[in-house]
């Protein structure tokens, strides 16, 4: 019989690493959700931006989440309008900023630690 060339504890340690990064993986799918926003037109905000109905965003990359003056959440996207911000400034819009997300870090891990074979 041809031994799997693993000792009893690196069996053992590969086991236990392996049920903690799926355990990892069921906290970030199930743990906490987004909330579902309601999607504007791009057309539609600019609109309400140009009605001064808008109070607050946060851009993040394209996505842009918001509120408006009624108290109603959105979410948009925005198509590359280099003006954006400006006329956002000009109607006294709180502007937030964050950066773009990243990949999860549990995905690098896999791409780069794991070898992949065919």
């Amino acid at each position: 019989m041809q031994s799997s060339g693993l000792n009893p504890f690196s069996r053992n340690l590969a086991v236990w690493l392996v049920l903690g990064l799926l355990l990892v993986l069921v906290f970030q799918a199930f743990g906490r959700p987004d909330p579902v926003l309601p999607e504007l037109d791009y057309s539609e905000f600019s609109d309400a931006l140009e009605r001064s109905e808008v109070a607050r965003v946060t851009i993040q990359g394209q996505r842009v989440e918001g509120e408006l003056r009624n108290g109603e959440h959105f979410v948009t996207y925005d198509p590359g309008d280099d003006d954006m911000v400006s006329r956002l400034r000009e109607r006294d819009v709180r502007i937030q900023a964050k950066p773009e997300d990243g990949e999860p870090w549990y995905l690098v891990l896999l791409v780069q630690w794991f070898p992949m074979s065919n």
